[in-house]
């Protein structure tokens, strides 16, 4: 079975929509949790049930579907890969922040074709096409600051999840001191997202995993900026993470602080 592009884009968009209102008709302060591999990272009832909403319109819609997802995991065994995060920002979605957002991508053979990223928050969907990216049918381009000094940075660095590795602390001083802002903001898509939009200069995730990284990737490049990881022996693309930088087209990678992220 052949699915278009845009017939892929447009499941992925409707699914985000619809995963995206149903979190925020459940948002409220404190919503009850769980912890998975530790207390830094808690899962609640809405998470699945938003995952659950996902899944039922990419299969209802694309039955030749291969689904990874960050709360059940891998279903099916189809064409088409998506990498489903259903809310992205849990920690702060559990405690009544008002930062969140649903992260969709579609993959086939390997590449990405297909992303939306939703925050109902602010009523903002950013998608990727084949024509660019775009922030509520807008354009949008990943453009900004041409060096540290001038550029937002927002990272997830040094993750909680895993004991901090000897000189994180240093490099995370460096970064403070180097950049014109940095900032945690607890959602690593919406991260990346902002930099597509041209609103960050610069995102660096650490511990991500390719449910956190896919959707932004694609929207990032289809937005005009830089993408980057380490090298990877098994040769697979940047955004399997877990290690993922992003960047407006106009900051120097090779001068700035983020390539140690990119010799580990």
């Amino acid at each position: 079975m052949t699915v278009a592009t845009d017939a892929l884009l447009d499941i992925a968009t409707s699914a985000a929509t619809r995963a995206g209102d149903h979190a925020l008709r459940r948002f409220r302060a404190r919503v009850p949790t769980r912890e998975k591999s530790g207390f830094h990272d808690l899962v609640t009832a809405v998470d699945h049930e938003a995952e659950d909403l996902i899944v039922e319109e990419i299969l209802r819609r694309c039955p030749d579907s291969t689904i990874v997802a960050e709360e059940r995991g891998r279903q099916g065994h189809g064409a088409v890969h998506w990498y489903v995060d259903p809310i992205d920002g849990t920690n702060n979605f559990a405690r009544g922040i008002p930062f969140f957002c649903v992260s969709i991508a579609a993959a086939v053979e390997g590449s990405l074709v297909a992303a939306a990223i939703h925050d109902p928050v602010r009523s903002e969907l950013i998608a990727a096409s084949p024509d660019g990216t775009f922030l509520n049918g807008e354009a949008v381009h990943a453009s900004g600051a041409s060096s540290d000094a001038a550029a937002l940075l927002l990272t997830d660095f040094p993750s909680p999840k895993g004991p901090p590795r000897a000189g994180d602390y240093a490099l995370l001083e460096t970064l403070i001191s180097s950049f014109g802002t940095v900032r945690r903001l607890g959602s690593g898509a919406l991260a990346l997202a902002y930099v597509a939009c041209g609103r960050a200069d610069a995102a660096v995730l650490t511990n991500a995993n390719v449910w956190d990284i896919a959707a932004g990737a694609l929207l990032i490049e289809r937005a005009g900026g830089q993408q980057a990881a380490p090298a990877r022996e098994d040769g697979m693309p940047a955004w399997m993470g877990p290690v993922f930088v992003a960047a407006c087209s106009e900051l120097d990678l090779s001068r700035s602080q983020l390539s140690a992220f990119l010799r580990e």
